[in-house]
């Protein structure tokens, strides 16, 4: 939706590093959002009732104490404390509950989520995607844990969708040592998308980006219960091989046979640890290349 080659290219390298947008152990947390009464509710089953209100699900979720290290798979087992219906962030979950459609808010009303407050060095919009996480427990399939950074409402309320995905690409770029965001460090305002719902509603606002964090991160869960009903029949290279052909038969030099359960944001070697390597002639260094030179023609010609 966001125009333009640059952005183009930004949109190409989420596609191609953002694996399992998941954070290395960080820094201690900032302090919580304010909160009510202490909980230990790991269960991982979210409010338990699949037809859940938009207010009960928003009362469900959880701001994470300290030290807790999503890439073990373990239930979070540390302290937490729930939302106050006072916050911006409840009210924001609220909203982005409502403008899901049906289907989706049922897995949410079954997925117990988590305001993740830990910190990280430099701005705080571009702490997002490496403190965001979705997995379920390897050991119990029905426990589904999702993690929203509490950077998303560093500014209060979220941002607008538009705001949020730009920010989420400047993250990759920054990761991946380009020169994004520019020296002042501030990431200069997206286009507002034009699209509108029936005519009239705009997508481009809070509740948006909320929900497409919420659905980016239930994806990770979504990938284990369509292709690892059981660890017995785990074949990834079964994605998308309706016509014969699978998704990853061409994607990399090496095949992908079991990948790694967790991967963090912008990760990009394989499963043996070697450089991650695509089978075509685009590789992720080339577009690293056409950036820094900078070079955005180029680099939107290699995505083409």
């Amino acid at each position: 939706m966001l125009r333009g080659a640059l952005i183009g290219l930004m949109v190409g390298f989420v596609c191609l590093l953002c694996g399992g947008c998941a954070p290395p152990p960080s820094a201690p947390p900032s302090p919580a959002i304010p909160s009510a009464a202490p909980s230990l509710a790991i269960s991982g089953t979210g409010t338990g009732t699949a037809g859940c209100t938009a207010q009960a699900f928003a009362n469900a979720v959880q701001v994470l104490g300290t030290n807790y290290i999503p890439s073990t798979l373990n239930p979070p087992n540390v302290p937490t404390t729930f939302l106050s219906s006072s916050t911006q962030t409840w009210q924001d979950l609220v909203a982005a509950f409502n403008a899901a459609p049906p289907s989706f808010r049922q897995k949410l009303c079954l997925t117990t989520v988590y305001i993740n407050p830990t910190s990280c060095a430099g701005t705080s919009y571009l702490c997002f995607g490496a403190n965001s996480w979705g997995f379920r427990n390897p050991r119990d399939n029905t426990q589904r844990y999702i993690g929203l950074s509490q950077s998303l409402w560093s500014g209060g309320q979220a941002p607008a969708l538009s705001v949020f995905e730009k920010n989420i690409l400047a993250e990759v770029m920054q990761q991946q040592g380009m020169p994004w965001p520019p020296a002042s460090g501030q990431v200069p305002p997206p286009p507002a998308f034009s699209h509108a719902v029936n005519g009239s509603t705009s997508v481009d606002t809070p509740a948006m980006a909320v929900l497409a964090a919420l659905s980016h991160e239930y994806g990770h869960i979504l990938w284990y219960d369509v292709l690892k009903v059981n660890p017995s029949n785990y074949s990834p290279n079964s994605f998308c091989r309706q016509t014969g052909i699978g998704f990853f038969d061409n994607a990399w030099i090496t095949p992908i046979n079991t990948p790694l359960p967790w991967l963090y944001f912008g990760e990009t070697t394989t499963v043996d640890g070697r450089t991650d390597r695509h089978a075509g002639t685009l590789q992720i260094q080339d577009l690293k290349n056409a950036v820094n030179k900078p070079d955005f023609q180029k680099a939107a010609k290699l995505l083409n």
